[in-house]
Order: C-alpha cells, then structure tokens, then sequence
C-alpha cells in the first residue's frame, strides 16, 4: 500500500481483502491512511478479484485510469518501479490498451507467467512499449528455456489501464460476471450494498483473470519492460529466504521451514513474511495490497476524465472507506466473544446466503435474479430468528 501510495494518494487506492484474512488486517482497516478497503465474501478466482474493486472505482469516477497491483511482490528499488509504472500509465491512455509491467527473467522460471513481447508499438517517456505475441502461464521447462533465450519477460501482472476499456473487456469476456458486478454498482452507498455483496459471490463465476482475459485480448494489450530492479514474486518461502540472500540479509525464520511445505502452507509462510519484513532495508517497502487506483497527478497527459465524476444518483458513501469497517469491525473478536454476529462462524449472512443459493438451484441455476433470491431468503432466515444484529436491509 505505501508502493501504491507513490502513485497516487490514499484517497485514490482500493484495496481488496478476503475475509479469512481479517485477523491479519485489522489494523489496516482502522488506518484511514489505508483509503478505501473492500472485504471480498470468498475467493472466486482473480478476474472477481479484478473486477470488485473497479465497480467501486467505477461509481466514482467511470473514466478513471487505474493501476493494478498483486499483493506478494518484493520490488527493490522502488523509485525505478514507480517511473515504470507512470510510463506505463501514460502508455494505457495513448495507445487504449492495457499495458503490464514485464521483468527480463534472471532464469528459465517453469512458476512464473511469462509475456512473448512482439514488434514495438510506441515509445514513452524513453521506454519502449511492445505488442503481446502470447501469454505462456507456469510453462514446461524447454518452454521456459526457449522464452527465456528469446527475450521472453515474467509477468508481474502489474497492470495499467484505462477503466473504460477494461469494463468492455471484461463485458466481451465475462457478461455474467459483469452483470453481477452491475447490480453492486445500483447498491453502493445503500444499506443494501453489504446483502447484495454477498448474495452476487454466492453465484459469481469464477474465472482467472490472465489466462481467461489477457491471453484471449491479445490485440487489446501490451507491455513495458521493468529494468533495473530486484522483483520476485514472494508466493513461496523460499523465494523470500533468496530475496533476503540477494540484499544481504539473513532470513530471520527457521531454514528448516523450507524443507517442510506442509506445515508452510499450514501457516508458516505469514510468519515467514513477517520475519522477512523485518530483515529487509528500512527504506524498502515489502508488499502492496493488490489495489486499483486512479492516478491523481494532473500533469500526467492523458489521464482523461479525472475530473469528470459521476452524476450522483445515491445517498452515502460511494465506497467502503476504511472508517466505516473500523466502525463495522470495532470490538471483533473472531476466536469467540463479541462483536458483529454476522463475522462469527454463525453468522446471519452465512445463513442467507445458503438459503439464496438454494433458492438459485431450485430455479436451474439462472442468473438474472440475484438480488430477489437474495431478498426472499433474509426474509425467510430472519422470519424465524427476528431482526439481524448486523446492518438490516432496506425494503
């Protein structure tokens, strides 16, 4: 967040967040420098993960360019990566693609994406912006050798790109996806808007964002190499133990947790973070919220429409600020205790959310009638609990 925090301000960013994660971030929903944080009701494969956060920048401001950011990145040094990151920027308003940021691998990674760059498109700010030829995700390892003597370049799945054009995309790709993701929009700044959430993830396609969209936009995309930097993509141990060797750093954490991917997948990997984070420079920011956000600098040519908002057509917050959870979120106590009842392991939404997908089933799994599902199964849930002690909803 203090990565994408060089970009563009808090007020600008959206930061997506599971909910199994909340005892990890709940200082960072009491942060108002953390901007604005959307809790996502369960994983349904990184394009939801995409396109959540864009229908709320969307409601503000439906011309906006956005920069998207994974969330277990380690990039060092970070000025390079941020003059990358505004080039690339300034290349998705001239050229109306959808530009990603691609790093010259140090080896033949067979667990990285990879970018096939093609012939030059444009030259911004001094870097050369390169058509896709295709996409290769966790190729074999003659795959890997061949790119990798070709100038094939890892993916960062860092993303710049105008929000227009990424909603027609995703509209040519995902109609469904884009139709559930519609209806939040009509609810954002409601009380309606936490039911609705949950009732269209209950039903959500789940599709991957790379290989289901970049790869089939090949001619809507393109890409701009990130030089001079130290990126590893920090998803496993022990690419966090070798970043820590490349800076000079000792890993903090027991090496023997490297030998033992069980218990790494079981929970050693946030303690690994955690250790990591400490052994790492003072001025290096670790990792970045995957976030979309709308550059906020006026001197960036081609930044159409940052001015222009939305005609106002709701009362309320236009998103989740992270004020408004840390008021949501005050006194949660996860492992018993109080607090909301609709975060505990009995909560009411999960209860009308198994009745609404019932309901779904029972129609032959049509979409088109989320919302009413959704409706008719609180009405059902609370007709035999009584009123709900999280937020009701309006009639």
């Amino acid at each position: 967040m203090a990565r994408a925090g060089r970009i563009a301000p808090a007020c600008n960013q959206v930061t997506v967040v599971s909910r199994t994660h909340l005892p990890e971030v709940r200082q960072m929903l009491r942060d108002p420098a953390s901007g604005s944080i959307v809790l996502q009701p369960r994983n349904r494969d990184t394009a939801a993960g995409v396109f959540l956060p864009l229908t709320y920048v969307r409601a503000r401001d439906p011309h906006a360019t956005v920069v998207i950011y994974p969330s277990d990145q380690f990039i060092y040094p970070e000025a390079k990566f941020v003059d990358a990151v505004e080039s690339a920027v300034e290349a998705a308003t001239r050229t109306n693609r959808l530009v990603l940021l691609g790093v010259a691998p140090e080896s033949p990674e067979v667990e990285y994406g990879w970018i096939c760059p093609a012939e030059k498109l444009a030259v911004v700010r001094g870097r050369t912006v390169r058509r896709v030829r295709r996409f290769i995700e966790k190729p074999a390892q003659d795959e890997a050798e061949a790119e990798f003597a070709a100038g094939g370049l890892w993916n960062t799945l860092v993303l710049a790109a105008r929000l227009d054009v990424l909603w027609k995309l995703g509209m040519r790709f995902f109609p469904e996806m884009i139709r559930l993701f519609d209806m939040l929009a009509d609810s954002i700044g409601t009380a309606d808007e936490g039911y609705v959430l949950d009732a269209i993830y209950r039903v959500m396609p789940a599709h991957n964002f790379s290989s289901h969209l970049l790869a089939r936009a090949i001619d809507d995309v393109a890409v701009v190499e990130l030089r001079g930097v130290l990126w590893s993509d920090w998803g496993k141990p022990e690419r966090i133990a070798d970043t820590l060797r490349q800076v000079g750093r000792t890993p903090a954490f027991p090496l023997e947790l490297l030998e033992e991917p069980a218990r790494a997948q079981a929970g050693a990997e946030q303690r690994i973070c955690a250790a990591a984070m400490r052994a790492l420079p003072e001025d290096t920011t670790r990792r970045s919220s995957m976030s979309t956000q709308k550059p906020s600098k006026p001197e960036q040519a081609g930044l159409a429409g940052d001015n222009q908002k939305k005609p106002a057509r709701r009362t309320g917050r236009v998103d989740p600020t992270s004020e408004q959870i840390r008021q949501e979120t005050a006194g949660l106590q996860l492992q018993g205790g109080s607090g909301p009842s609709w975060f505990s392991s009995e909560n009411l939404y999960a209860r009308i959310a198994e009745a609404a997908y019932q309901l779904y089933e029972r129609r032959g799994r049509q979409t088109g009638h989320e919302l009413d599902d959704w409706l008719e199964a609180e009405r059902q849930v609370l007709g035999s609990r009584g009123k709900p002690s999280g937020p009701p909803a309006s009639r």
